[in-house]
């Protein structure tokens, strides 16, 4: 399926995002800076709608906070490794946390202290699509 919006050519697609904070205004902003640069985005704030939203889109990247589900953040993200091992893990982080949860979600994730820039995630998002669908948009 096709995720084509204004602007893009027919074949080529916007890489879809579902970004997972459980804050509104993070959650927001996220989206937003997102949006602005192309990218299809969903989001969810909670584990459950997150894993909903999993099961019914072909996403390409999730952006995940780690203050979700916070107590079960390693059983949470194995989880969605177990079940989705192609999408790309974005995994937002508070400066403190960033060295344990990287051990947790594996060499494969990036791992990205969460009061930074949207920008840095964009980026990273870029990077991700780049290396794993070439021809994507964005």
């Amino acid at each position: 399926m096709d995720h084509v919006g204004p602007g893009v050519p027919m074949g080529i697609r916007k890489p879809l995002v579902l970004v997972a904070e459980e804050s509104k205004p993070g959650r927001w902003a996220l989206v937003h800076v997102m949006q602005a640069q192309g990218f299809e985005v969903y989001a969810a704030s909670t584990w459950i709608e997150t894993m909903g939203w999993l099961e019914r889109a072909p996403f390409d990247v999730t952006v995940v906070s780690s203050s979700l589900e916070r107590d079960r953040l390693a059983d949470v993200l194995a989880s969605l490794r177990r079940r989705h091992p192609a999408i790309g893990l974005i995994l937002l982080a508070d400066q403190d946390d960033v060295r344990s949860v990287r051990q947790i979600c594996g060499a494969d994730a990036i791992v990205i202290a969460k009061h930074l820039d949207p920008e840095r995630v964009v980026e990273a998002i870029r990077a991700l699509v780049a290396t794993e669908f070439g021809q994507l948009t964005a």
